[in-house]
């Protein structure tokens, strides 16, 4: 196997994306709830809506789980059809993110003010499978028959 820039580079972004995503895993409850609300007062400030806040905020604590694992599954794909053919790549990207979205969820039980809540591991789950879905349908025509 050749290594080459683009495997060197998408396989630097998933390992990056898995650090953000054990960083993220592993804040307390009070350091997770402090990013949201800055996150959610910055929504707030640059996308005035007539949502109420605490539901806004509930709704992106719940988008934050599913975007970090749809994420995560389009970079592992990415990474992993530069090694091997589609399907492959598929499987493999499906079983180790959703491995991690399962042990992200489970780790949770051991940090302070964090719960293992079973809507946040199936958000966790769909994301991971939205993304592998969708980036192999949209690179499915740019797939050439071997791997790159």
């Amino acid at each position: 196997m050749k290594i080459t820039t683009t495997r060197i580079i998408r396989f630097g972004l998933l390992i990056a994306w898995l650090g953000l995503t054990i960083f993220l895993s592993e804040q307390t409850g009070v350091e997770s709830a402090r990013l949201s609300v800055r996150i959610t007062n910055w929504i707030v400030r640059v996308f005035p809506s007539k949502i109420e806040y605490t539901r806004l905020h509930g709704i992106l604590r719940e988008l934050a789980h599913f975007g970090i694992h749809f994420i995560l599954a389009i970079l592992a794909y990415r990474a992993l059809i530069t090694i091997f053919h589609e399907r492959t790549s598929i499987v493999i990207g499906l079983l180790f993110c959703g491995i991690v979205a399962i042990v992200d969820e489970l780790l949770q039980i051991r940090i302070i003010g964090r719960a293992r809540e079973s809507f946040d591991l199936l958000l966790n789950l769909f994301g991971v499978s939205l993304g592998t879905n969708l980036s192999y349908l949209i690179s499915k025509p740019l797939i050439p028959k071997t791997p790159r």
